[in-house]
């Protein structure tokens, strides 16, 4: 665990970020302090074979002023007055799992934003439409798309609502010199009691929804892998076991036992320089050889003419060959 504190009524650093991937290339990724200030920030970010979708940008659920963040498992933790929020994104699925504990009773009104696009997409300006449609606890967005999003809550209400639109200025992207200003529409509403102690849990994915996946299940699995990727590491060494699992994963859009190296959060994808540089540091040292096999085979199925690719285009199986030295290494 890593604490990170600040004193109550000092401002919240905002160049401080949280990253938190599935396996398959797709993540969850956000400032600590609020709201969004990437294109790429947003509670599901979701890996398909036509590349990574940005499915929900936003969550606002009336936060009290932050106490503390930390890092738990390599996983985020916000502790406000009023409640306590974690993210976790169970392995190999396109699903965040996000969970509430109140500190004291509380009324928790969730409100979730979209501007769903190719997360390193220009930014949707004016704003669309995203049909909702309720049944029980499931929520299902922009039905009749092709990626619509569901989104289920262990209890309480979703309720459909005049959609709510405002435009998010993303104050990195504006430093970058890129299109810096968004639609973020609101069609929905998610509403619980919590007594204090008591925890509520949102699943958000686009996949399609099993109405018996145990979601909880499905977290505590993910908390017991990270558990033994750290082993009996501690300090430094448990957190750079969990930061080197963040760059691995399986290709969408190649096969069951395709793995590679994503070469940087966000925007990059597996490039073969990258990957041959990093392998013996992500996964040798850590002892996962059968991973570092099924990379060297991934690139191997692919080498073309002597050389392996140099990389692999969002949403694309065939890779790029203008380069010389990532065979070498």
């Amino acid at each position: 665990m890593r604490r990170v504190c600040w004193r109550r009524g000092q401002p919240l650093p905002d160049d401080k970020e949280w990253l938190v991937t599935n396996g398959l290339g797709g993540y969850a990724s956000g400032a600590v302090a609020g709201p969004p200030t990437r294109r790429f920030h947003g509670a599901l970010i979701a890996a398909t074979p036509r590349g990574r979708i940005l499915a929900v940008s936003e969550l606002r659920d009336g936060a009290s002023e932050l106490e503390e963040f930390a890092l738990e498992d390599g996983l985020p933790v916000w502790r406000y007055a009023n409640f306590e929020r974690r993210i976790v994104l169970p392995h190999g699925r396109n699903l965040t799992v996000v969970s509430w504990r109140a500190r004291v009773p509380i009324e928790l009104d969730v409100r979730p934003s979209f501007q769903v696009r190719p997360h390193e997409g220009r930014l949707e300006q004016p704003a669309r439409a995203y049909p909702v449609a309720i049944e029980g606890r499931v929520c299902e967005v922009d039905r009749g798309s092709s990626l619509p999003i569901l989104l289920a809550v262990s209890k309480g209400e979703w309720r459909a609502i005049a959609p709510e639109t405002r435009t998010l200025r993303y104050r990195i992207e504006e430093e970058r010199g890129y299109d810096c200003e968004g639609a973020l529409v609101t069609p929905c509403a998610w509403s619980v009691h919590l007594a204090a102690g008591e925890e509520a849990i949102l699943a958000i994915t686009t996949d399609a929804w099993d109405p018996a996946l145990d979601v909880e299940a499905l977290r505590s699995e993910e908390l017991v892998r990270r558990r033994a990727l750290v082993g009996a590491r501690t300090g430094l060494a448990a957190e750079l076991a969990l930061a080197a699992d963040q760059f691995l994963f399986r290709k969408p859009t190649g096969g069951a036992d395709d793995r590679s190296v994503i070469a940087g959060y966000h925007w990059f994808t597996d490039w073969g320089r990258d990957t041959m540089i990093s392998l013996e540091g992500l996964c040798l040292v850590n002892g996962r050889h059968e991973l570092a096999r099924r990379i060297l085979k991934t690139f191997a199925a692919h080498a073309r003419d002597g050389l392996i690719p140099n990389l692999f285009p969002e949403g694309e199986s065939q890779g790029l060959y203008h380069t010389a030295d990532a065979t070498p290494w």
